[in-house]
């Protein structure tokens, strides 16, 4: 579901490229530092160039920041399978729609809790170290629709800049551990959201599972899950059990070059398959409350996880580390400065979270 990754100056070509030959990047723009630069949704290369080089998109003028190693974390939000054919391979825009909706609703939702969360920098005060809060982040979010073998895989890489600011005058790095910390939690706001907002457009059961919605039967799945059973082969030459490390070296060794496909073609190709494999007395389930289109989504950022959705495992590694004001975070709003509890370690943190 969400995969953090380090990202360096010259990785920002990746991002600058379609996917789909003769389309545009399909990007938008988050975070409260992206409405200080007022920026808007029309993105271009030069905007992902002045992101990567600690520039203001907007104006392209440097910003007053120290040169760092790392330009941007990505965090990729991978859509279920279900979803991705919901929202690409359905001959329907009504289901294309409330699949790419559910996606984005619950993107900006999870951006907003790593907001709150993340806006924080390091600072000491006689040899104590303390956490100030700063104004926001700058993150760009944008959309993929294939998978590396040319499948439906609705994803979305959110680019969180490595930098935030207590004035707009200097700006300062961002705290990496409180980033990987923060992993499981927006993970699973980013689930719970997600299928809130597939009910908005879709009747589902009750006690219906995120990743067995039962729109598609296993047939249907496996014939869209080639990259699935790409690595799965891979993973077979391994004689023993694989651990996270393992699968992360499998995926990167039998992951193909990326490359630029026409959409049109590829989608007579997804159709001509649901058709094959969907059996009579599979069809989707009834549709219900209309969708707002994805322009009027992007308008709404001011979606806020309800912390009583999380965890109390994870409630109390926040309490801990925000000194037991847990309304600031969603509020967004922390006493400046704090004291960062010396107890917590920051390290622990990630591990536990992962």
């Amino acid at each position: 579901m969400l995969n953090i990754a380090k990202r360096y100056q010259r990785s920002w070509r990746y991002y600058a490229k379609s996917e789909i030959k003769y389309e545009s990047i399909e990007g938008f723009w988050l975070g409260e530092l992206a409405n200080e630069f007022s920026l808007d949704n029309l993105l271009d290369k030069n905007q992902i160039y002045s992101l990567f080089h600690s520039r203001n998109p907007s104006t392209n003028s440097p910003l007053n920041s120290t040169k760092r190693a790392i330009a941007v974390y990505d965090l990729v939000f991978s859509a279920p399978k279900e979803i991705s054919l919901l929202a690409l391979a359905e001959n329907d825009k009504e289901l294309n729609s409330i699949g790419r909706t559910a996606h984005q609703r619950a993107i900006k939702a999870t951006f907003n809790y790593l907001e709150a969360v993340l806006s924080v920098a390091r600072q000491s005060k006689n040899k104590q170290p303390r956490l100030v809060k700063t104004k926001g982040l700058l993150a760009l979010g944008i959309n993929h629709k294939l998978s590396r073998m040319a499948d439906p895989h609705l994803h979305t890489h959110l680019l969180i800049a490595n930098l935030t600011t207590k004035d707009y005058t200097k700006y300062t790095g961002l705290i990496s551990t409180l980033i990987y910390s923060t992993r499981t939690t927006a993970s699973m706001v980013y689930r719970d959201y997600l299928l809130k907002e597939l009910r908005q457009g879709l009747v589902l059961k009750d006690n219906i599972k995120l990743n067995n919605l039962g729109l598609y039967d296993s047939v249907i799945l496996n014939a869209f899950s080639k990259r699935h059973f790409q690595i799965q082969s891979e993973l077979k030459s391994w004689p023993h059990s694989p651990t996270w490390k393992v699968k992360e070296v499998a995926f990167l060794k039998s992951r193909p070059a990326k490359q630029s496909h026409e959409l049109n073609g590829l989608k007579n190709t997804w159709v001509n398959t649901m058709t094959r494999y969907l059996k009579p007395n599979n069809k989707i389930i009834s549709r219900v409350n209309p969708v707002k289109e994805l322009d009027d989504v992007k308008k709404e950022i001011n979606l806020t996880p309800d912390l009583e959705r999380l965890s109390e495992k994870t409630l109390k590694k926040l309490e801990n580390l925000f000194n037991g004001n847990l309304s600031a975070i969603n509020q967004k709003e922390l006493s400046e400065p704090f004291e960062l509890d010396n107890s917590i370690n920051l390290q622990s943190i990630e591990l536990d979270f992962f």
